[in-house]
């Protein structure tokens, strides 16, 4: 329900496309592909199959190219996280199956010929 009300509320403010990054199993069904297929790589010039695509209209993603640069949230600086990290409660870090499996979804070359 909240992919289906964030498609509508996308459309709704008037954007043209989506690109995220998450695993294929959870967007495919509603639509997003590769952005290899728009010619839209990651700054490394590479495709990866856990970057996907959506157009939310048709012809939205036609004649783009480029690269994909995401926030800057994404990447934060990591010798303040320990000084967030205490502003929970204590809990014992962990790294669980899906994290790693995000990274292998993310980091995976995309070799699929949308022609």
């Amino acid at each position: 329900m909240l992919i289906e009300h964030s498609l509508a509320e996308a459309k709704r403010l008037g954007f043209n496309a989506i690109i995220l990054g998450s695993f294929t199993y959870h967007y495919h069904p509603y639509g997003f592909v590769g952005t290899k297929k728009y010619n839209i790589s990651m700054p490394d010039g590479k495709f990866y199959t856990g970057v996907m695509a959506l157009p939310l209209f048709e012809g939205a993603l036609d004649g783009i190219s480029g690269s994909v640069h995401f926030s800057e949230a994404m990447y934060p600086d990591e010798s303040f996280l320990d000084d967030f990290d205490q502003t929970f409660p204590p809990k014992e870090k962990q790294i669980l199956p899906h994290q790693a499996d995000f990274e292998k979804a993310v980091s995976e070359i995309d070799n699929h010929d949308y022609d």
